[in-house]
């Protein structure tokens, strides 16, 4: 976790060669410096730019202590005569002195990171780098992007394992997935996530540095193990579980302007993480869903994010914590194993009768705790109609 000074007191069918990133940066940088056909004649005055967007200045401009601001108009005008902010990483981070999972940021590199995000995020909205613009979203949304409640931790304060400080490096990579609309850019992105060329897998306590923070970009670039032998050799770790994976993904989203943020205390009625998109009334139900084996024959669209309507109408009654909330986010993610069933369940059921197929759904995966045995019995059904 990263405290303050202060405080111490194939879904869209869009994949990324990473191998490639290092050539395709220098192209982009390339393009930016000697094409301004896509910036637009009033560069460098957002006067008129705020004066159409009134609620992007309140949720960000008018947020800011003037030391603050003054690092935003830094990074603006780095942003008007590179295309890029250059940022350093924190002090901290590389070499950790604090207990484990924790850096220190300094005010100075709290206030800048913050800066730099906001910049960022207004400089490509205004430059109309994205289909969607920042005036479609509420003042709600608005702070899911600018609040440092959400660009940081709960706190506003700090970072948890993932450190999001260098908005261009996370924007030039990840842009390659933005489709015709946030949606399916959604889709895009966790479709990467799950299946590209370099999926996710949970972090190892035996074979990963768990408890140790990483920079976003490095989440999404690093991948091998020297330690894992034939184990899932070319994935991209997310370190510390659903807690870092609902990180990642929440702040590559907010990288490309769509409004996220992640809560923990309702999967299975305990301490994990969710992340919320309420602009497209969607749930990550739980971060580790993106690499759930039971998950891996649902298609990534609404189907493998539950509706918000679900959860509005089941889950957030209970209240965070609950049995009742373990009782509805489990079986969210039980039914869709039993309705898009993974190969496991399928060779497990084929290779034996209807009974055992029952049994091992009954006995290996608690379905008795959410379904009733009619339910389990469609669920049977649906994977014997699965049998080559």
């Amino acid at each position: 976790m990263i405290i303050s000074q202060e405080k111490k007191q194939s879904y869209g069918g869009f994949y990324i060669s990473l191998g490639n990133y290092n050539s395709g940066i220098i192209s982009f940088i390339q393009f930016i410096q000697e094409s301004n056909s896509w910036i637009s004649e009033d560069q460098g005055d957002y006067t008129s730019y705020f004066d159409s967007n009134p609620l992007v200045k309140q949720a960000a401009l008018d947020t800011m202590d003037q030391e603050t601001e003054d690092y935003f108009w830094e990074y603006i005008n780095e942003l008007d005569e590179t295309g890029m902010i250059t940022m350093q990483k924190p002090s901290d981070l590389e070499t950790p002195l604090a207990p484990i999972g924790m850096v220190i940021l300094s005010v100075e590199e709290h206030k800048r990171i913050r800066a730099a995000l906001s910049a960022h995020s207004i400089w490509i909205d205004k430059n109309n780098l994205l289909p969607w613009k920042l005036s479609d979203y509420s003042q709600i949304d608005l702070s899911y992007l600018f609040d440092e409640q959400y660009l940081f931790d709960y706190s506003g304060d700090d970072f948890t394992i993932v450190v999001d400080y260098s908005p261009s490096e996370v924007y030039n990579l990840m842009s390659n997935f933005v489709s015709v609309n946030q949606e399916q850019t959604l889709y895009s992105i966790i479709d990467d996530f799950r299946f590209g060329p370099h999926p996710f897998r949970h972090g190892i306590e035996t074979r990963d540095e768990i408890d140790i923070p990483y920079s976003l970009y490095d989440a999404l670039t690093d991948y091998g193990c020297p330690t894992c032998d034939d184990y899932l050799p070319e994935s991209r770790v997310s370190r510390n579980g659903c807690q870092s994976m609902s990180r990642i993904l929440s702040r590559v989203l907010r990288n490309l302007n769509i409004p996220s943020y992640f809560d923990k205390g309702w999967y299975a009625g305990g301490s994990h993480a969710s992340l919320f998109i309420p602009y497209l009334s969607l749930v990550l139900n739980h971060g580790d869903d993106i690499y759930d084996g039971q998950l891996l024959s649902t298609p990534t669209d609404s189907r493998f994010l539950m509706p918000m309507s679900y959860f509005s109408n089941y889950v957030e009654p209970c209240g965070k914590l609950t049995q009742c909330a373990d009782y509805w986010t489990v079986r969210y993610t039980k039914n869709n194993a039993i309705m898009y069933p993974p190969i496991g369940f399928i060779n497990e059921c084929c290779m034996y009768s209807y009974d055992n197929c029952f049994n091992f759904l009954f006995n290996n995966y608690d379905y008795q705790t959410y379904f009733t045995e009619e339910e389990i019995n469609v669920g049977v059904n649906n994977i014997f109609n699965e049998c080559p």
